[in-house]
């Protein structure tokens, strides 16, 4: 059995699979995820290469998995679905939990009015995160006219 390369496999044609595998229709699956119908025919063509086998063959204006299509559907899916769920999960920020530092340059005036209420709601809201304050000069840049 042809053993495929994963480093040199675009990962993307993996989506063209999946999206035959459901669809079992070459226009329908471009549609799925975005390519033209000469684009699927294109990914189509680079599976085949990729995988030496056919993959998918046309019979009454649909495509039929191979045997080695449909083996090869299963573990698509699950991996595909595994990295849509890893790259979708949203990371939540959660202020109880966090253990940053965080370095602010603030003007002497801004530290006096403002730092300490921050500091306030850090203390209740982020007991776990730290504040280093720098000092910024009190000027403001104007330009002159000369």
């Amino acid at each position: 059995m042809h053993m495929v390369n994963i480093n040199t496999l675009d990962l993307n044609l993996l989506l063209a699979f999946e999206a035959l595998f459901a669809e079992r229709n070459v226009s329908r699956a471009a549609r799925r995820i975005g390519l033209s119908q000469s684009a699927m025919s294109h990914a189509l063509s680079r599976l085949r290469t990729a995988f030496d086998d056919r993959l998918y063959v046309s019979s009454n204006r649909c495509m039929v998995p191979t045997t080695r299509a449909i083996t090869l559907a299963k573990g698509i899916s699950s991996g595909l679905s595994t990295l849509r769920e890893t790259i979708t999960t949203s990371m939540e920020f959660a202020p109880a939990a966090c253990t940053h530092l965080f370095k602010v340059g603030m003007t002497d005036l801004s530290q006096l009015f403002f730092l300490p209420s921050l500091l306030d709601v850090l203390t209740r809201e982020a007991p776990g995160v730290q504040v280093r304050a720098y000092s910024l000069p009190n000027t403001f840049l104007i330009p002159t006219e000369e």
